[in-house]
């Protein structure tokens, strides 16, 4: 999908500050989208990801591309994610 080049900039800046934070973590990708997030965590050492969008088609996309077993992709509201607070 299109989006403004200031929009992706956003985007790829918030998860390359991300990345930086999650070597051998447990992480919630909250409002995950189609999963790039997800795979650019697991590339810098998370030793797992739940993403979470409220896109059931961004997430059937997630799951699709998806090649890490550590990852997983579910629909849910950010404002409501079934884990744990921590």
């Amino acid at each position: 999908a299109w989006l403004p080049p200031w929009v992706r900039h956003q985007h790829v800046a918030r998860y390359n500050w991300a990345a930086e934070r999650v070597q051998g973590r447990v992480v919630v990708d909250a409002a995950c989208g189609t999963g790039y997030g997800a795979k650019r965590l697991m590339e810098q050492g998370a030793r797992s990801v739940s993403g979470f969008d409220l896109s059931s088609e961004a997430v059937e996309a997630a799951r699709q591309q998806n090649t890490w077993p550590e990852v997983t992709f579910e629909v849910g509201d950010v404002t409501k994610l079934p884990v744990a607070s921590a």
